[in-house]
């Protein structure tokens, strides 16, 4: 059975079950600091673990489950990584390799280092938790190493708007602010040197832009400051492809970014 197909059927274990989740209330003026939907899961295909955020507790666990020569679930083994999370979580997403691990929030990303080392030492602590008959099994807490990704914010017009691992990299990750500044960092320098690239979002020229400028209307060029939203990276189709990435802008309106 794919792992993909065991994940549903682990919500009526105990460690998906700790009660529901309530999201704090917002008012209108905290609406940049909505994200929906959250995403806490994600798989590791080679070696079939499974990185869990808990919002509950705010805590990572890794879970291994077994399955018999019919297809059932023989056993679920969980451990929880021990990583600071003081911060609201809107999602975590593996790398390429997944050998790291991104916990991004609205004003805090946090990198945690799956090395071989760590990785080999998953569920050999003593056991604290024990269900036959959900058949899991629960590790004692394991260190691991993480660091924060730039600093954290306090202006809400610098929030997270989206974090991506770089598809041709395993050491590039990718992040777009809400004041219009997208950084691509390399998280495996050190904390004064991760950010290798920055871009300005709003010096980047548009038809209306041009338009403006030509015309000498400064007033109307400040007024239609875009606001970029979210960005992907383009596919691999030729060699300029796989350097670009598509900016998508408030207003419906894409663009690429291409050096």
């Amino acid at each position: 059975m794919k792992i993909r197909e065991l994940i549903p059927l682990l919500t009526s274990n105990p460690l998906f079950s700790k009660g529901p989740y309530q999201k704090k209330s917002t008012s209108s003026s905290d609406n940049e600091l909505a994200f929906s939907p959250k995403n806490f899961l994600s798989v590791n295909n080679q070696s079939s673990e499974i990185y869990y955020y808990c919002p509950i507790e705010q805590k990572i666990y890794v879970i291994k489950i077994e399955s018999t020569l019919d297809n059932t679930i023989g056993s679920i083994k969980y451990q929880e990584l021990k990583v600071k999370i003081d911060f609201e979580v809107f999602k975590i997403e593996l790398n390429e390799d997944s050998r790291y691990l991104s916990i991004v929030g609205n004003l805090n990303c946090i990198v945690v280092d799956l090395n071989p080392q760590t990785v080999n030492s998953y569920f050999t602590n003593n056991e604290i938790y024990q269900d036959g008959e959900n058949k899991t099994i629960g590790y004692e807490s394991l260190k691991v190493r993480y660091s924060p990704i730039d600093s954290p914010f306090s202006n809400i017009s610098s929030i997270i708007k989206q974090v991506e691992w770089h598809p041709l990299s395993n050491i590039h990750l990718a992040i777009l602010y809400s004041n219009n500044i997208l950084k691509i960092f390399n998280i495996q320098k050190e904390k004064e040197e991760t950010i290798e690239q920055t871009f300005n979002l709003e010096s980047l020229y548009t038809y209306e832009s041009l338009k403006n400028l030509k015309n000498n209307n400064i007033e109307m060029e400040k007024k239609n400051t875009k606001s970029f939203i979210s960005f992907c990276f383009a596919p691999n189709i030729n060699f300029w492809s796989k350097f670009t990435i598509f900016l998508l802008c408030n207003d419906g309106e894409v663009y690429n970014l291409c050096p």
